[in-house]
């Protein structure tokens, strides 16, 4: 949007400039260490953990049960990326059951790679099950 002065104003954050870290929570830390070093070629950045608070913290600041344990958490980095911040954690109130895409939480990952059909045969061959056939697209900013 531009401004009576022909500079262009921003909205949003003052100062943004990218993504420093994506956070999610696994089900087993070490079979996600795995998957993200061996198969992905992620870098292992460091560890956190176990942390518990004595009072309401982890409520009050990650919206979840103040009885909570974050076991542990490990950060990635994946190249030119974003970081990864993986969470293993422990909790009266955990739903074990992964959500689909659908559901609210439900995400996924994309990665840019320089050859599609190399990094598909990769995956394959580490025993990453596909969803499906891969699907390319040939228009647009992202190329699936």
């Amino acid at each position: 949007m531009s401004t009576s002065s022909g500079k262009c104003q921003s909205t949003g954050i003052p100062g943004l400039r990218g993504t420093e870290h994506v956070g999610f929570t696994v089900p087993d830390l070490a079979q996600a260490t795995d998957f993200f070093v061996n198969v992905i070629g992620c870098q292992y950045m460091f560890e956190l953990g176990p942390f518990q608070a004595a009072d309401d913290w982890m409520e009050k600041h990650l919206n979840v049960d103040s009885r909570t344990v974050m076991r542990r958490l490990r950060f990635f980095r994946c190249k030119h990326g974003p970081n990864f911040e993986i969470f293993e954690y422990q909790t009266p109130d955990q739903s074990l059951i992964q959500p689909k895409n659908s559901d609210v939480g439900g995400h996924h990952l994309a990665f840019y790679v320089d050859d599609f059909d190399a990094a598909v045969a990769y995956l394959s061959e580490k025993g990453v099950r596909l969803l499906g056939k891969p699907t390319v697209r040939t228009v647009g900013p992202l190329l699936l």
